[in-house]
């Protein structure tokens, strides 16, 4: 088992502000529509036709290039914030993970569940953290 790598603490307090800039712009970003084609009106049921499909024949990079290209920054954003989830648990584990998440969702007690949600969701799999 790798040690965890030091950082001083205006590192971590860099990263919790960072998340919550980035939380911030995902739920401005999320408001806007994806960028799809323009098929007309489709049925629901050749919605989830096309959403299987995607499931069982693409691959794991085609399904993650087609999401990049509906949403191009919340997308981004949504990285980013596994990118500093991963550095986190490099520093202090799970336990600082639990912390800084607490203190970000806690910013805006309006969206409070929702950044928990997304954080969640985002850092699924780093160390032993489980969505």
């Amino acid at each position: 088992m790798n040690a965890p790598v030091t950082a001083d603490q205006s590192e971590t307090q860099k990263i919790e502000n960072a998340l919550d800039a980035l939380l911030t712009a995902v739920a401005c970003y999320e408001r806007e529509p994806a960028l799809l084609p323009e098929t007309g009106a489709v049925s629901a049921g050749a919605l989830i036709g096309a959403y299987l499909e995607k499931l069982t024949t693409w691959t794991k990079a085609q399904r993650s290039a087609d999401e990049l290209l509906q949403r191009p920054v919340s997308w981004a954003l949504r990285r980013a914030i596994r990118t500093l989830g991963k550095r986190l648990h490099e520093i202090g584990g799970d336990r600082l993970m639990h912390d800084i998440c607490d203190r970000v969702a806690a910013r805006d007690p309006a969206r409070e569940g929702w950044r928990l949600g997304v954080i969640d969701h985002r850092w699924d799999g780093i160390g032993e953290w489980v969505a």
